[in-house]
Parts: structure tokens; sequence; C-alpha cells
């Protein structure tokens, strides 16, 4: 058995790994890929993607099922000795290049809105609903998610008059293909952002703003469709590293990138980064954001009533001394006359809670300050 036919049985065990991806080769194109988890391949046409250069190509089912693509067991085996082996080398270099290449995570599913009444919007009103966005993508419980460099989950609405309903569409950024366990808590995290609250919350709270009484729902079970995409997305969503040190407790990574020019106030999806790191539990982190200028007043876009102060309040992954510690720094970097009604709301919360060091801090500066 000479040296080439050893390297075959190596390709086709390694690319056994993962059935879903079909790699074959085409006169033209060369080596390609099609990946079965796609759920564009479904349709009449077949999604490629061209391995020299990484371009997609879209070909009809028939064509891709003709000989003119070469399912890479057959193309191999009827290679001469030297070529086969050459190939074998640049089929698992494309391979594992291909795992590494950053990828766009794509959830869509179909998305009922109705009337306060239970019937369906007229299309008046669900025009207003077309093309809005809202900032509930990855969040206080998903700092796994955040190390393993997965960012963004904006969920737009897009509505089809033709058919009569809404789509919804998030969109995350990974570094590379993500494996099944992070693709299913990536799941598990959307649709706990979708269903539980935030994103239908913050479409009906749109609603209301727009005069509107709305319900939204999401068909996540019986509609979901979810795509690995190679490319990046458009920036939407993207988190700045201030933000991202806020989630991860990284002081030297916040100081590092505010050194650089950041902004203070970067937003992880809609949450500024001070309330991020005090969610998390980020002590320091917090304290730094403080010392270099982080907006005491910026809200949650999605909770006008939660600021930096609610949140040191609510927080359940800080202790109660680091708490007014930051609670303190707040208030003495902005005690102007926008503060009396959050600390007031922020120290209701504290007592019902029971936090007695912020509880102090909070009473201390309550008959200090304006509003």
């Amino acid at each position: 058995m000479d040296a080439a036919e050893d390297r075959r049985p190596a390709v086709a065990a390694e690319l056994a790994s993962e059935p879903h991806l079909w790699w074959d080769h085409h006169a033209n194109h060369g080596w390609v890929v099609l990946d079965r988890h796609d759920t564009r391949n479904q349709s009449d046409f077949r999604h490629l993607t061209r391995c020299r250069d990484w371009a997609p190509l879209e070909v009809s089912r028939a064509a891709f099922g003709s000989d003119r693509f070469i399912g890479f067991r057959t193309f191999l085996a009827a290679l001469p000795h030297t070529r086969a082996q050459e190939a074998c080398e640049q089929l698992l270099a494309f391979r594992r290049a291909f795992a590494t290449l950053p990828r766009i995570i794509r959830f869509s599913a179909r998305v009922r809105i109705k009337g306060g009444d239970g019937s369906p919007l007229d299309e008046a009103a669900a025009r207003h609903f077309d093309g809005v966005t809202a900032d509930c993508g990855l969040g206080a419980c998903s700092s796994q998610l955040v190390e393993a460099g997965i960012t963004g989950g904006r969920v737009k609405l897009t509505y089809d008059p033709t058919a009569g309903h809404f789509r919804a569409t998030a969109d995350y950024e990974a570094p590379g293909r993500l494996a099944q366990a992070e693709l299913d808590r990536l799941k598990k995290e959307t649709a706990g952002d979708w269903s539980d609250g935030v994103g239908a919350s913050f479409f009906e709270y749109l609603g209301q703003r727009l005069g509107i009484a709305a319900t939204v729902s999401w068909a996540w079970e019986e509609d979901l469709r979810i795509e690995q995409l190679i490319g990046r997305t458009s920036g939407a969503g993207q988190w700045a590293d201030v933000a991202k040190a806020a989630w991860r407790a990284d002081v030297e990574m916040a100081r590092a990138a505010l050194d650089r020019g950041e902004d203070v106030n970067a937003r992880a999806d809609g949450l500024p980064a001070l309330q991020a790191a005090i969610a998390e539990g980020k002590a320091e982190v917090a304290l730094l954001l403080i010392d270099r200028g982080a907006d005491a007043h910026a809200r949650d876009l999605l909770d006008e009533q939660r600021d930096a102060l609610m949140e040191c309040a609510t927080t359940l992954r800080m202790g109660d001394l680091a708490t007014a510690r930051i609670a303190r720094a707040l208030l003495e970097r902005g005690a102007d006359s926008r503060v009396k009604a959050d600390l007031i709301r922020a120290l209701a919360v504290a007592r019902r809670r029971g936090k007695a060091d912020l509880i102090r801090v909070l009473e201390e500066f309550a008959g200090t300050v304006g509003g």
C-alpha cells in the first residue's frame, strides 16, 4: 500500500467527524464545502463556500448533484499517487482553516404581534414595527459565551406584507464555527432573551410609545432557523473592549481600552458598561469606569428606571460592602439634581433586600442631593 493510499483513510476519518459538511471538488472552483445545517440549503439552491478564497457560491440543486461536483472520496481515488498526496494535504488544510473562519450565527423565527384585543395588527400599525431593532443580545448570564468571543444578538423585526406576518432575526458574530454545545447554549440564551421578556417587552413598550396596544410572542419551536454563515456582521451589536472587560472582570483590559481612547460609556447590547460590571459583580472594573468619568445617570435602553444606583440595589453577584463602595463613588461624582429620584428608588429596593451597608450610604446622601 503506497503513501498516498495511507493518507486517504486519515482524510476520510477527519472529515467524518463533521458529517453535515460535504466536501466536493469542481474543475473550475476547486474544493468547495456545503453545510447541511445551513437552512438555505433546504431550498432548490445550494449555498457553497469556495475554499481557495472562501467566497460564497450559489448553484442549483440539480447542478450540485451533477458530475461537475465530485465527492472528495471519489476525487481522491481517481488521482495518481503524488497528486493524491498533495490533494489530501490541501483538503485537510482547508478543513482546519474552515473551522476558524469568522461566523455570523443567525437565528430567525416568525413573530406574532397582535393588537390589545387579540386581533391582528392592521398593516398601517404593523409598519411602525417594520425594521425596528432591540438591543437584547448576550446579557449577564452569558459570560461564558462572551469569553468565547461571541458578540451581538440585536433583534430586528421585518414585516412581510404578502405573508402578513413578521420575522425576527438576530445575528451574532463568532470567531469561528461553534460546536454543537456552544450553539445549544446560544440557542438557550436567545430563546430566553426573546421569549422571557427583553425582546417582547421592548417591542410592546415601543407600541405603547406609539399609542399602539400590542402583544408580542415568538413562534420559537415551530419556526426556528439557525444558520452559521461565513463572514462578519456589519458591526451593529459588536461590543467595544470596554464593554467586554466589564463582563469579564478584566481591569487591565478595561484600562488599556480606555487608554486607547474608547468610550467609557460604551454599551453592551443596550446596557452601559458600568451597569454591566455591577450586574456581573465586577467591583474593580466598575470603580475604574467611574474614576474615568462613566455617566452615573446612563440608563439601560430597555428600562428607563434602571441606572447604576439601581443596579447596585438589585445585583445578586456583588456583596453589600462592594455595592456600597460603588454607590458612594457614584454619588460623590454625580450628586446633581437628577440623582435624587434615582437615589430614592434605589434606597427603597436596598431596604427591601436588607443591604445594610448600601442603605447607610444612600441615606447619607439622601438629604444632600438636589431634586
